[in-house]
Formats: C-alpha cells, sequence, structure tokens
C-alpha cells in the first residue's frame, strides 16, 4: 500500500544550469511543487547561476521525518556520496549512467578515478535506497546489476522554453549562408567518438564539397582527445570544414539546431542522449549509432546504423540530406517520438515509478495566484504579464492587479480585488512602485487576511532589498526546531520582530 508523498527533495552533486542531469532535478522539482509537494534541491557545489535555489547538501542532516523520500542522482563518483548513503533518511537511487573509466585511460586520471569510484558507490547506494529509478532500460538493468531489485524507467524532463528563445543571429546567418551543415552535439570526449564523427564527414564531403561539420560542445577535460581530433582534422584536409565551437550559449545551441542540415551521433556511450530529443523537436533528420540506450531514445525518429565505417554513415548523411521525401518522413517522426516524452508523459510515468516504491504522488493542483505589480507599459510591468502567462500555461488560475506607480490610494483600492480565497499573491516590486510604509502596511494587510505571499524584488537599493526580506521573513515566521529549543528562542525572536516592525 502507498504513503502519500509529504516530500521529495533530491541530492545531486554538482547542480549547474544548462547541465542535462542539473536540469532534470529543476524539472522534477517543478512536477513535485505543481502536486503540492515539498521539494528541495541539495548539493555538494552549486554553481553561481543556481546558487539560491540550492542548500548545502550538510543540511540534509536535519531531516528527520519518513513522510518522503530523497532522490539521489548518481553520474560520477563524488567524496560526498558516502555520507548521503549513510543518512537514515529514506532514499532512491536516480541512475543517468556512469561512462566507463576505459575511455579516459591516458587522458584523463581524475575521470578514470572517479568512473571508477562512481561505479563503487553505485553499489554502495543499492543498499541503501529503498529504490531506483533510471533514464532509459539500458540504465535500469546496470542498478539491477548493482543489487538494486526494484526499480523502474523514468527518462528525463527537458525544459523546452529555453529552445522557444530567437536563435543567435550571428550563428544563424553563417549556417543560412552553407548548403549543408552537419551538427553534432556533446562534450569532445573519447566516448562520443567525434574521431569517428570526422571521418564520416570527410567520406560524405567527397561528394558534397560545400559541407561544412559543426562540433558544439564544451572542451574543458578532452584533454589529449582534442588534440587527436584536431589531428584528424587536419591529416583528412578537412581544416576550414569543420568548426570546434566550444560552450555555446542556449541562444547559439537554437541557431545551430534550426540552421543545420542533418544531425549526427556515432557515440560509443549514453544512458540517454538528451541532445536526439533536441535534433527531433528542431525539425533536424538524425543518424545515429546504435549502441547504449540511444536505440531506445531515437525509437522511429532516425536512422539508426550498425555499422560505423566511414562509407557506411557517409551514404546513410547522404540519404538524409538528399531524399527529400526520406526528409520529411524522418522529421514527422521524429515530432511524434518527441511527444512521447513530454512533461505530462514523464509526469505520469514519475508517478507510477513512486507508486511501485510505495509512494503516492498527488495529481497536480491548480493554484489560484494573484501576480501584484506595475500597471505603467515598463520593463517590470511586461515581465509581470509575462510571469502571469507562463503560470496560467501551467494551468494555473491567475489575477494579474495592476498598481500605479507611488499611488498609495490605487494601492489600498486594489488590495480589495485580491481574493482571500487566492492560494498566493506574487508581488514583483521594483523601484518607483511602492512607497515604503504604505507598502509594508500592504503587507501586514495580506498577512492578517493569511494569504501567503512571495516576494521578487528587482533594481531595488540593497539596504531596502534586505529590509523587505527580513519583513517577509517575519509575517511568514516557520517555527525551526522542537518546542523546548523554539522556547528558548522566542525572545530573541520577538525582539529582532519588534525591531524591524518599529522602524514604521
Amino acid at each position: 500500500m502507498s504513503e502519500p508523498l509529504r516530500f521529495a527533495h533530491q541530492f545531486n552533486p554538482v547542480i549547474a544550469y544548462g547541465d542535462a542531469i542539473g536540469n532534470d532535478c529543476l524539472e522534477l522539482q517543478r512536477i513535485f511543487w505543481s502536486s503540492g509537494v515539498r521539494s528541495e534541491l541539495f548539493a555538494w557545489e552549486a554553481k553561481p547561476e543556481v546558487r539560491a535555489l540550492v542548500r548545502d547538501y550538510h543540511d540534509l542532516e536535519t531531516i528527520q521525518r519518513r513522510d518522503g523520500v530523497l532522490l539521489v542522482h548518481h553520474s560520477i563518483g563524488n567524496d560526498a556520496v558516502p555520507e548521503v548513503a549513510g543518512l537514515p533518511i529514506r532514499k532512491a537511487v536516480v541512475y543517468h549512467n556512469i561512462t566507463p573509466s576505459s575511455y579516459f585511460a591516458g587522458l584523463n586520471d581524475e575521470l578514470m578515478r572517479y568512473a571508477d569510484v562512481g561505479r563503487e558507490q553505485l553499489k554502495l547506494l543499492a543498499k541503501s535506497a529503498e529504490f531506483g529509478i533510471a533514464d532509459s532500460e539500458y540504465n535500469r538493468k546496470e542498478l539491477e546489476e548493482a543489487g538494486l531489485a526494484n526499480t523502474a524507467v523514468v527518462p528525463p524532463l527537458v525544459d523546452w522554453e529555453d529552445f522557444d528563445r530567437p536563435p543567435d543571429q550571428d550563428v544563424a546567418r553563417r549556417l543560412a549562408d552553407e548548403r549543408t551543415s552537419i551538427l553534432a552535439v556533446g562534450q569532445i570526449l573519447p566516448h562520443k567518438a567525434i574521431h569517428d564523427v570526422v571521418a564520416a564527414f570527410a567520406k560524405y564531403r567527397e561528394s558534397d564539397r560545400t559541407a561544412h561539420l559543426y562540433l558544439v560542445g564544451p572542451t574543458a577535460m578532452s584533454a589529449g582527445y582534442l588534440d587527436r581530433v584536431r589531428g584528424d582534422i587536419r591529416k583528412l584536409g578537412l581544416d576550414g570544414a569543420v568548426t570546434l565551437t566550444g560552450s555555446v550559449t542556449v541562444e547559439q545551441l537554437v541557431a545551430y539546431y534550426r540552421g543545420a542540415t542533418a544531425f549526427l551521433t556515432l557515440s560509443e556511450h549514453e544512458g540517454f542522449c538528451v541532445p536526439l530529443l533536441e535534433a527531433m523537436r528542431s525539425d533536424l533528420p538524425v543518424v545515429a549509432n546504435a549502441a547504449a540506450a540511444i536505440p531506445e531514445t531515437l525509437g522511429d525518429g532516425g536512422i539508426l546504423v550498425e555499422d560505423r565505417s566511414p562509407e557506411a554513415v557517409a551514404a546513410q548523411l547522404e540519404r538524409v540530406v538528399r531524399d527529400q521525401t526520406l526528409r520529411k518522413e524522418l522529421i514527422e517522426k521524429g515530432r511524434r517520438r518527441v511527444d512521447a516524452f513530454s512533461r505530462g508523459q514523464i509526469a505520469e510515468r514519475l508517478k507510477l515509478a513512486l507508486a511501485q516504491g510505495g509512494w503516492d504522488l498527488p495529481d497536480a493542483r491548480s493554484k489560484r495566484v494573484v501576480v501584484l505589480s506595475s500597471d505603467q507599459r515598463c520593463g517590470i510591468h511586461h515581465y509581470s504579464l509575462a510571469v502571469t502567462e507562463g503560470l496560467r500555461d501551467r494551468g494555473h488560475q491567475v489575477t494579474f492587479v495592476g498598481v500605479k506607480h507611488l499611488d498609495t490610494a490605487d494601492l489600498y483600492r486594489k488590495l480589495k480585488f485580491i481574493s482571500p480565497h487566492s492560494d498566493a499573491v506574487l508581488i514583483e516590486h521594483e523601484a518607483g512602485i511602492f512607497r515604503d510604509v504604505p507598502f509594508v502596511r500592504a503587507l501586514i494587510s495580506l498577512w492578517r487576511k493569511r494569504l501567503p505571499v512571495v516576494l521578487s524584488l528587482h533594481e531595488l537599493e540593497p539596504e531596502k532589498f534586505h529590509h523587505y526580506r527580513r519583513l517577509s521573513a517575519a509575517l511568514h515566521y516557520n517555527p525551526r526546531y522542537g518546542l523546548p529549543l523554539e522556547i528558548l528562542r522566542m525572545p530573541w525572536v520577538g525582539l529582532r520582530l519588534a525591531n524591524w516592525f518599529l522602524r514604521y
């Protein structure tokens, strides 16, 4: 029998914006939030872009409750994993696969060591976790081999909103001027078989002398493998026909996907391969190596090759570039394949996986939200409208309330339009919208109505920013400790709250 899921926290050693696993953490968190399940992110290291959204993993030691689960994402060895595995909190492993260390031999000793450590730590996690979730059936089998019997498959979530932004114009113009652009996306590492991509492209270019190959992906960990790839490019006479872009922005990545002619991956080891979805969603025909989890992810949305010889791969590239009927067929199949990984589909699979682990994930709930901000045509006004539309797109009932700048009477009048039955009031505030004292009185008025308030502060003086943050914390004070400690803490908290409020 399943238990109601009250919280679903997540741990990943390193959380970064733009990283596939980091994005999966954030997207899973959104699903949990939409179901009314508390969910926080914990990490050994959080990159600057997401640091405000992530807690230090040591804070997990304070969680004593048993009515929820900690999802431990695992894709590489990390020194924090044994500590997390030993915590008394109930756990599930979310396995994204670990690249075999043999690929890094002689190139990157640190990656090689942590790949081996990660395999051993997977066995440790399998002993401490109640169940496991894998990106693919390929990964699920590895979970079973590690000793975890109760497992399920839940593909990673991709936030397509990032791909709906305008492409980088410089990249878009460059690709528009080319007749044939072959695209490969991923880190420049041995298991991605970039050397095979270069060799296949060289063979293809014998029949298409204007073709250009774009190798899009970071090279920070490439070490000597990057020299090998560059050496192959020179030996094959491809100088000027191949571009190694290094790391790119989202706008640049979007431009490469939208402007390319075909997508090619000959990777030997993938636990899922998110770039396949990105290519299919960008209406890009795909040629891919039939290895690891690639066939499972691609489905019938592209051409799978068993023979990775330059001649065989070049022949398939020739087909997807020149055969317009085949291109149209692959694009249509690719669109249907991407639909199988929609947010709704993944949320349902997550619900089933959690049920298999003994947890009942509530259905997504529609919230009644009020967005309070400026009614004048300015940056914060347009931003607030975009937030409003985004919340509506996610199924919430949202009311936008605009207030005239520095007009106290209008602020108090508009407060009357806010229903006491609202689930939350989101205030998008920047300098010049509200007068300080009336605004604080408005906050207190909302607090008296027991309405949760989210203060989103933009371009305020640091002193005011911290002042409003403290007031918000005071109005939404929650006990942190057990009753005996809270009794001792109350006088100190009371003095601080009194000091803040007396300023007004």
